[in-house]
């Protein structure tokens, strides 16, 4: 539903992508998400954050035939040394994004079906399945309160809009990754985001 911006703003209102809800046509991410509020859904929209993993897991066997997750992350080097002893400095990245969770008739009332808005190393700016594993030192942090139904929908709306200039920027300059890194990183869009709301 995000394209449907930039389609309009160069074909006009012919061809859309449109998804039916009853008698309501949604074309855009904020209509979609109103239209479940409308229906008896509950959203919760808020900025998280968690380690970043990359999706790189390791886990071990039990003599019980259980298996044991072990918490890992990725060391970067952050390209500053120490001053005491000039060896380099590391961090854990974090991974973030602005967490949609959904449940309700349509869903389920007893899990969420959960979405998450980030730029993506795979190229490309937009609304992804929120599939980490459920480990506790997965376990996201929320970086503000859970948005109010009018400042979620603000805050998907504009999650839309920013998909399409990112997108944009990165396919006319041709830029790797799809701008991640360039254009910013999972965090970076959601700040914009979370500060404008």
């Amino acid at each position: 539903l995000s394209y449907n911006f930039y389609k309009k703003a160069n074909d006009g209102d012919d061809h859309l992508f449109e998804v039916h809800w009853n008698n309501k046509i949604c074309r855009y991410p904020e209509e979609l998400i109103q239209e479940f509020m409308n229906n008896g859904h509950i959203v919760e929209i808020c900025p998280r954050s968690t380690v970043a993993c990359f999706g790189v897991a390791l886990c071990v066997k039990e003599n019980d035939g259980q298996y044991s997750n072990i918490p890992i992350t990725v060391q970067l080097r952050t390209g500053i040394e120490r001053s005491s002893d000039g060896k380099p400095a590391y961090f854990q990245p974090p991974h973030g994004g602005l967490d949609i969770g959904i449940k309700g008739p349509l869903i389920g009332e007893t899990k969420m079906c959960e979405v998450q808005f980030y730029v993506s190393l795979d190229g490309l700016t937009g609304f992804y399945a929120n599939h980490d594993v459920d480990l506790p030192f997965l376990k996201r942090t929320s970086l503000a309160d859970v948005y109010p139904n009018e400042q979620a929908i603000s805050a998907v709306r504009m999650a839309g809009l920013v998909a399409v200039v990112f997108n944009r920027i990165a396919t006319e300059m041709n830029l790797p990754f799809g701008g991640y890194g360039v254009l910013g990183m999972c965090n970076d869009v959601v700040t914009l985001i979370d500060y404008a709301i």
